[in-house]
């Protein structure tokens, strides 16, 4: 036991505005009957119960109503009122309830309720998420109009390490998905968030661990080649928090690109299935599709106004893999295969036509969008014009040089179009 006291409780569910500004009146007056209930509350580490008496508490008979802490995702003063607001329904009594409104005897005694009830919400989540994570903001109601997400911009180191994993997955390579445009060479950091998102975590790491024990029969080999952001030595040396992926559930980081308010709304809730190809189309069926390679999520991007795009990097728990290598795959028959027999599907399109893998799931909440990047095109004009001003003093002092020269260096054996390997290995 935390606190326990005698509180009054505003009786019924959820009720209009109008009627809450005439509860919050009548409380101490004559009209107090109509709106509110004395009651003994007990805040306890994992939960928040009340009992008509406290001597209904002593005899150990079952509390008219408990409320779980953890599922608490908002926790606000209003003078001598404490609002709780939760992430899921709650059953009190008979009774459904998404908030919970208190009042005490003074603020002073509201600002303690208000105080050990945040604390003991925020201990409880922290058990849950992943350490770091900001769960006081998520519960002071100043993270945002989205309940328990937060965004943390990452530290320039953590976005050399991002940079360097784009770089290094990224293959220049047109496909149709491109619509004519001019594929760029480059796609240059800007800045990078941290997503935290305790309702999609929670989703997510119940997807994982069905999948780790999923995989504990399953009888299929390793992906051959393996997932290329798996082969980046970047993340393991710049930023372990980065490279702690589960090799139960073969957890794989993979990129997802996408346009700006769908990275705000995917980020802030969930993958939604029925927006599934609203972008460009969907082979595989109604599904999530990740990339491997940096440059194919780049397809599926938009610039804003001011030429930044958006991409996240996800998480996928994708245990056990279906490789498809057909050119033209039927959509329904490799959705119920995966869904009997795997966890993910890889379609092998570098197989069936020469251009990327593509990495399906079926389950929206076995990936979860952990970072969003926020980057520009660098086309091959400038990047000539780039490497052209480069002295022999900044390939000494520059750090941006020293990242540009090796990723230059290896475009030029790369790059589909033979006039530009020219070009660059001229300059180079």
């Amino acid at each position: 036991e935390i606190l326990s006291g005698w509180l009054l409780k505003r009786s019924g569910g959820e009720t209009p505005r109008a009627v809450q500004h005439l509860a919050s009146a009548s409380a101490g007056g004559v009209a107090q009957g109509a709106f509110w209930r004395r009651r003994y509350f007990v805040l306890a580490c994992e939960s928040i119960s009340y009992w008509h008496s406290s001597a209904h508490r002593d005899e150990e008979q079952p509390p008219r109503g408990s409320l779980q802490v953890l599922e608490i995702d908002d926790i606000a003063m209003l003078d001598r009122q404490v609002l709780l607001h939760f992430a899921s329904v709650q059953r009190a009594g008979d009774r459904d309830r998404s908030t919970l409104c208190l009042r005490c005897a003074s603020e002073e005694e509201a600002t303690v309720w208000a105080s050990a009830i945040r604390q003991a919400a925020a201990r409880r989540l922290r058990t849950m998420l992943p350490s770091g994570w900001d769960v006081g903001t998520m519960l002071s109601g100043s993270g945002g109009s989205a309940k328990r997400v937060v965004k943390v911009e990452l530290a320039p180191n953590l976005v050399r390490a991002v940079q360097e994993l784009v770089d290094q997955s990224f293959i220049c390579k047109r496909t149709r998905d491109r619509r004519g445009k001019e594929v760029p060479v480059r796609l240059e950091v800007a800045k990078v968030i941290c997503v935290q998102n305790v309702s999609a975590w929670m989703s997510y790491e119940r997807a994982r661990e069905r999948v780790r024990v999923r995989m504990q029969t399953a009888a299929v080999g390793p992906l051959v080649p393996e997932v290329l952001t798996s082969t980046v030595g970047c993340l393991r040396t710049s930023s372990p928090s980065l490279d702690v992926l589960d090799e139960a559930s073969n957890e794989q980081w993979l990129f997802h690109g996408t346009c700006v308010s769908a990275a705000q709304d995917i980020t802030d809730k969930e993958f939604r299935m029925d927006l599934a190809g609203t972008h460009r189309g969907t082979l595989y069926g109604k599904a999530v599709y990740l990339a491997e390679c940096s440059s194919k999520a780049d397809e599926y991007s938009e610039a804003d106004d001011s030429g930044l795009c958006r991409m996240l990097l996800c998480r996928a728990a994708l245990g056990s893999i279906l490789v498809e290598r057909e050119k033209h795959p039927s959509a329904r028959e490799i959705e119920d295969e995966v869904r009997r027999t795997y966890d993910s599907l890889c379609g092998d399109r570098w197989a069936a036509v020469g251009t990327f893998r593509e990495f399906v799931l079926y389950e929206s909440s076995q990936v979860y969008p952990e970072y969003i990047i926020h980057y520009r095109r660098v086309m091959q004009g400038e990047l000539l014009q780039s490497i052209g001003q480069i002295t022999p003093e900044a390939c000494e002092t520059s750090e941006w040089v020293r990242e540009l020269v090796p990723y230059a260096a290896r475009l030029a054996q790369t790059h589909p179009d033979q006039q530009a390997r020219y070009r660059i290995s001229l300059l180079l």
